[in-house]
């Protein structure tokens, strides 16, 4: 077996896709179309698949005044209403936005998960994304009266808000499409602000209301570290935050400064029509010059706005403090240090054992038991979400539910039990959207929350053992409610025979307190005061415990039970931060277990009851600041729009389009690409042209990919210049024609992907001459014509965590083999390359990784063979990818290596530094994580009869992983590799490289 070595990256010269090569990133991260270098069609996600719209479904579509709305057939009367308060949201957001769209918003309506979300952005009028399923009672986003009002709100502002464009903009956006918008460009935590203030000024609910936001800080107060580095400062503020409150940090602190710039307007500004000013301002301006567009409105920058608002809120957090601890303070006792989110504990029969959901800095969300005597804790298995956990009446079994990926266009809720006798988890449920369990006291049954079409009901089924194992019958609905109303937490009563549950109904801010009683139809309320109720738990002696925000903090009431039937529940905690899902022990009757936070999240606590009820009234706290609640003007009755078939038409016009112009003394390039994409992404396209100058040649390009069957199948074609050599008097140049294709459809499980696909490529290169002054292009080489097939399957099931510098467990592996046509005979060539990750201890990886690659044969054609290349001269992304055209290799700069079987082993070791999460005031740069990494590799050519059998190199380096401008991925290296064969190419070298992530949308 030969091995050829070969110095110098291989031959090519900008051309048409690279020229190309913006415009088909965006259409990676917006529309899903593959990052292209040529015509080679990659497997990529999609925005499609992204979202869940599955293409099959029959869509329909309702047209309004100012909205196109597409959905889900099944979703036609919440479609009928989001039309009419998406029309409402129009007539109160664009006076104070000052914007008026230039054409319908898109929007999409599905209900394919379990877990409330929306999303909106302008650019390439992807327009406005709802998850109809109303939110969680643990979610931050639970605070609100009517749940597709205030999401629409939120969604919309954060539409009206980024389309705005003026001044030089404005022809910008014409030339360039809907891509250019300085707004879309804010920081996060100014978008979110805004949104949250606007939903909460036009509810009566909103987070701006709520008692969560208000805990946050108080937490922070009372540990004195409110506006400090240590919890968030608003260079903290201005980036990603893995710490708590995390992904709200945007939302919570970015509502604070807008509210403080609402509140405090001029007197030539109303409270609201400072921020639509802000936002018009800005509309006209340089992006992220922030504190100059905020000083020009309101006479002050964000540092000012930050400090004011930083010593108003410690002064108002130690008065609330204060008030609390007047009347004594319920200290917890914390259990779970490294917890950062703890749901639902519920306490064994027997009182032995704690279960709990938690989530932790370094470890995703999982299972936990607590033996409640020795303190030692176990995780027992993964788990997503889910906040209510049950156990059999012997404790052998914990139920719970858990959020799933049922394939790639749903995630759904299901039930599941833990047997803690084997050891293992077993699934009850398969795609029912049945939530937060609970065992009846003989352990027959199961009461559950069931979710159909936005609105989520009580139901119940047997429960049976077989053979060792619990099957779950067929469920009955014991309670449905309206539309868009939520029944969460349901709990058996101690004899059984009743079942306690939260119920939030739509239109009304707040929740009540409900029990069933098992044969009847309709619940009887509880309590009904207005403030949010909810986590019921039954005590041993049949009281009903709950959580409520009515002094304006999250305190446990006690509902005592005698033959008169209820009387008013007592307050039995006083907590000084906040205090979810209580849980009640047989063993310990003066205290619970429970959720408690702190400034550093949820945590596992054991929480003493008040030996007497607290006085209400002696600790309710004052309302958060909020603006005065607006009303959103409705009409006296909705309309009711004509229903109409989806059409790829309007959206499948070109969304965006470019010029391309690139100049050199001899030569002129200038041509012009677009991209298009319908609204639920059944089709995507990428087109190009462009003339060379100095070959007096057009180049084109066109990619297609269409989703309507379900798999991807995606065609692209090429012609143009490969590559060009001035030889004076001679004009040498390659021009190029290519064909590909590929078919691919991701299997999605809640943990794990993959990905198979069949793929194509049809190549053709010819070299031409032309003497200077003619125009006559004389052809004096062909490449050799060698289609090639592949057939591939990539699997991934990699784990990571809110502080991984890497990732930190599960594997990534991909196989496939291609088939060269060429004029010898067919050429097969195989590939498999499988790295694993292995967590020693916090965030320190061990990674080892193994790359085989083979032919059936030396071929001519250089692509056929076994190839291993080192890296390009390239600073950003140097390393070529690990595919059937080569393997990468460290340590051997600019080398190529050629045979008819190679493999690359090597191991890298990856820690952690520094854990930095610090940004530079507002400014758009914010740094993340220092790591380091040391590495060993070798390739190796078996049977070579040069000698050269390993080619090994070693190394280490320092990564800098930051955020750039719109939260742009960006990681800096600084390496040093030695390849140990100098004779084959090996050096030392120190260098620095720079890596663009994928957006974060």
């Amino acid at each position: 077996m030969k091995v050829s070595v070969q110095v110098g990256s291989r031959s090519s010269r900008r051309f048409l896709p690279d020229a190309f090569i913006g415009i088909a990133v965006l259409a990676s991260l917006i529309s899903g179309a593959a990052p292209v270098h040529g015509a080679q069609v990659h497997a990529a996600q999609n925005i499609g698949d992204e979202l869940g719209l599955n293409p099959r479904w029959n869509w329909k579509r309702i047209e309004t005044e100012n909205f196109r709305i597409d959905f889900p057939e099944e979703l036609t009367d919440v479609a009928q209403k989001s039309a009419n308060y998406f029309e409402q949201a129009h007539a109160v957001l664009t006076p104070i936005l000052q914007w008026e769209p230039r054409a319908r918003a898109q929007v999409i309506l599905v209900d394919n998960a379990d877990a409330a979300n929306g999303m909106a952005t302008p650019v390439l009028r992807f327009g406005i994304v709802l998850m109809t399923t109303p939110p969680d009672p643990f979610f931050t986003t639970n605070d609100y009266d009517d749940w597709l009002k205030l999401v629409i709100l939120h969604e919309y502002t954060h539409f009206l808000n980024m389309d705005a464009t003026r001044g030089i903009w404005s022809p910008l956006r014409e030339v360039f499409g809907d891509v250019l918008l300085p707004n879309a460009i804010w920081p996060s935590w100014m978008l979110e602000g805004l949104a949250v203030y606007m939903e909460t000024r036009f509810t009566d609910a909103g987070r701006g209301r709520s008692a969560y936001y208000d805990m946050v800080l108080r937490a922070a107060a009372d540990a004195g570290v409110l506006g400090k580095p240590e919890f968030v400062s608003l260079d903290r503020v201005n980036g990603t935050n893995p710490y708590f409150p995390g992904g709200e940090t945007a939302y919570l602190f970015g509502y604070q400064l807008m509210n403080r710039v609402a509140a405090g307007a001029p007197e030539r500004l109303s409270e609201g029509r400072i921020l639509g000013t802000l936002s018009a301002q800005s509309s006209q301006r340089v992006p992220f010059f922030v504190n100059m567009n905020i000083e020009d409105v309101s006479g002050q920058n964000w540092y000012q706005y930050w400090d004011e608002w930083v010593e108003d809120s410690r002064l108002r957090m130690a008065h609330q403090l204060a008030r609390i601890r007047m009347q004594g303070e319920t200290r917890p006792e914390i259990l779970t240090e490294d917890g950062y989110q703890v749901l639902g504990p519920v306490v064994s029969k027997d009182g032995r054992f704690v279960a709990y959901t938690m989530e932790t800095l370094t470890k995703r969300m999982g299972l936990y038991l607590r033996d409640t005597q020795t303190g030692e804790t176990t995780r027992l298995s993964d788990k997503r979400l889910g906040s209510q956990l049950a156990f059999s009446p012997a404790s052998r079994f914990i139920f719970f539910s858990s959020l799933e990926t049922q394939s790639v266009y749903s995630q759904f809720s299901d039930l599941f039990y833990y047997d803690l006798e084997k050891k293992k988890g077993v699934r009850l449920t398969d795609g029912l959207r049945a939530r937060d369990p609970d065992a009846s006291p003989d352990g027959k049954s199961l009461v559950f929350t069931l979710t159909k079409k936005a609105v989520t009901g009580l139901a119940i089924a047997d429960l049976e053992e077989i053979d060792g194992e619990l099957v779950l019958g067929e469920p009955r609905l014991l309670f449905m409610p309206a539309q868009y109303d939520r029944v969460a937490n349901p709990r058996f009563s101690s004899d059984g025979h009743n079942i306690y549950f939260s119920l939030h109904r739509s239109g009304k801010a707040g929740s009540t307190l409900e029990e069933l009683e098992l044969g009847k139809d309709t619940p009887r309320t509880l309590v009904s005061d207005g403030h949010v109720n909810r986590f019921p738990a039954v005590g041993p002696n049949g009281d009903v415990y709950y959580v409520s925000d009515a002094t304006g903090v999250d305190n446990v009431y006690r509902l005592k039970r005698d033959t008169s039937g209820t009387v008013p529940a007592d307050l039995v905690t006083n907590m000084a931060t906040g205090i979810h899902f209580p849980a009640l022990s047989s063993t310990e009757p003066d205290l619970l277990y429970a959720s408690v936070f702190t400034h550093t999240g949820s945590k596992l606590a054991r929480v003493p009851l008040a030996s007497k009820p607290v006085e209400r009234s002696a600790v309710t706290l004052l309302p958060p600041p909020a603006p005065m609640t607006v009303a959103v003007p409705a009409a006296e009755e909705e309309k009711i729009y004509p229903i109409g078939d989806y059409s790829v038409f309007p959206s499948i016009w070109p969304r965006q389009w470019f010029p391309v112009l690139y100049l050199e003394p001899r030569e002129v390039y200038v041509g012009a690409q677009l991209l298009g994409f319908d609204a639920v992404d059944r089709h995507r396209y990428v087109l190009g042209v462009a003339y060379d100058s100095q070959i007096k040649k057009m180049d084109y390009f066109a990619l297609y990919t269409n989703r309507s069957l379900g798999p991807s199948i995606t065609v692209a074609a090429e012609n143009n210049t490969r590559a060009i050599y001035l030889r004076q008097p001679v004009l040498d140049f390659v021009r190029r024609t290519r064909i590909s294709g590929m078919v691919s459809y991701p299997f999605r499980r809640t943990y794990s992907v993959l990905v198979p696909a069949l793929a194509m490529e049809l190549d053709r290169s010819h070299e031409y001459q032309r003497a200077e002054g003619s125009s006559f292009d004389q052809r004096v080489f062909s490449f050799p014509y060698v289609p090639h097939f592949d057939l591939r399957l990539a699997y991934s099931n990699s784990e990571s965590s809110r502080l991984a510098v890497e990732t930190e467990g599960g594997r990534q592996a991909f196989g496939g083999t291609r088939v060269y046509l060429d004029s010898g005979g067919p050429t097969w060539k195989g590939l498999l390359t499988d790295s694993e990750y292995v967590r020693l201890w916090d965030h320190v990886v061990w990674n080892p990784s193994v790359k085989l690659t083979w032919t059936s044969r030396t071929s001519g054609f250089v692509d056929a063979n076994a190839v291993v290349q080192g890296r390009s001269m390239r600073v950003v992304d140097p390393f070529p990818s690990d595919d059937f055209d080569q393997l990468a290799l460290r340590g051997y700069p600019r080398q190529a290596y050629f045979s008819r079987m190679a493999g690359v082993i090597a191991q890298d070791l990856v820690f952690p530094v520094s854990q930095i999460f610090r940004g530079w005031g507002t400014n758009p740069v914010f740094l993340e994580q220092l790591s380091g990494f040391v590495f060993t590799e070798a390739a190796y050519f078996p049977g070579s009869e040069f000698g050269v059998t390993t080619l090994p190199s070693a190394g280490t380096g320092l990564r800098l992983s930051s955020e750039v401008l719109l939260r742009v991925p960006l990681n800096v290296s600084l390496e040093y590799h030695r390849g140990f064969r100098k004779e084959f190419g090996g050096k030392s070298e120190v260098l620095v490289t720079l890596g663009l992530g994928a957006l974060p949308f």
